[in-house]
């Protein structure tokens, strides 16, 4: 796959639309956007973007939902949204953006698989061995037509996004449908209520919106969104509300009543017993945890 590479600068705003993906990208085509500190970048439905803080961090908003995601953690976007990203301040930030048929091709490789080859919309937590093996593909895109064959780059690319989307092929299984086309179709769409569910954590959203969103009856999306994930909607919503605030914890210096009501619990109480319960150790003991920086990477 030919990797294009482009520059932009701090404090620029870019808007990359349709056009701009039928114009430069075709199937064996890719762009690797460099962002400096304070760049915004808008992506137009129909564009696939698998993005990464390398330094600092980035803020997301699709209008459904917004976070903000560091080194540790990489987030693939969805064609079928309008994304705005911002680099904020003293950051570095990649972008390699296809068409959904140039990540199929970037998925499968050589292999014909039924499932995996669809670019999955969601926050990948990364490994510091997952961090390296990307900066290393990336890095090598920067420097293929000097070192190496672009196919090579898009191989050791692919490689690492397979790794990453790989829990999700046992999940596209378990998808109603009796071709793997319609169970990914099935999967894409519960998946994208997934991701609502858990970046908007701090908010009631009502069973029949996310229904209507996957396309099903209420009684329907619960049984068939457990079937897939192995837990109800409610109890995913709860575990992701503690993990965030396990997060904000850890890593921010708000009040722990604050992050209680910053990610949906009633009161400071309720929030303790539930990380009590999940970690083992009070709210306040996770404040006392020294915040460890993340290592990212560096061009």
């Amino acid at each position: 796959m030919k990797i294009i590479v482009r520059n932009v600068l701090s404090n620029a705003q870019v808007d990359i639309d349709r056009a701009d993906c039928s114009t430069h990208m075709g199937e064996d085509q890719a762009i690797l956007l460099l962002c400096r500190s304070q760049a915004t970048l808008t992506m137009q439905s129909g564009i696939c973007a698998l993005c990464w803080p390398v330094r600092g961090s980035a803020l997301l908003s699709t209008g459904e939902y917004s976070l903000q995601f560091d080194t540790r953690s990489a987030y693939m976007t969805d064609a079928q949204r309008s994304h705005e990203m911002f680099v904020c301040a003293d950051a570095f930030f990649l972008t390699l953006l296809a068409t959904p048929a140039g990540w199929r091709h970037l998925l499968s490789g050589q292999r014909r698989t039924p499932h995996g080859s669809t670019a999955v919309p969601a926050l990948h937590a990364l490994s510091p061995t997952l961090r390296r093996q990307l900066l290393r593909a990336l890095r090598e895109a920067l420097t293929s037509r000097a070192s190496m064959p672009d196919v090579t780059v898009g191989t050791r690319i692919g490689a690492v996004l397979r790794g990453l989307q790989q829990p999700f092929v046992a999940q596209i299984a378990r998808c109603p449908g009796r071709t793997a086309a319609k169970q990914t179709n099935v999967f894409m769409r519960l998946q994208r209520v997934r991701n609502m569910l858990s970046l908007s954590t701090d908010s009631e959203l009502e069973i029949g919106d996310l229904a209507r969103a996957a396309n099903y009856s209420p009684w329907r999306f619960i049984r068939v969104f457990s079937q897939v994930f192995g837990e109800t909607p409610y109890a995913y919503v709860s575990r992701c509300r503690i993990d965030r605030a396990h997060n904000m914890l850890l890593r921010s210096s708000a009040a722990v009543s604050d992050v209680a009501a910053a990610v949906g619990f009633e009161t400071r109480a309720a929030m303790t017993r539930a990380i009590r319960k999940r970690y083992g150790v009070s709210a306040i003991a996770l404040r006392a945890t020294a915040l460890q920086p993340a290592d990212g990477g560096s061009f």
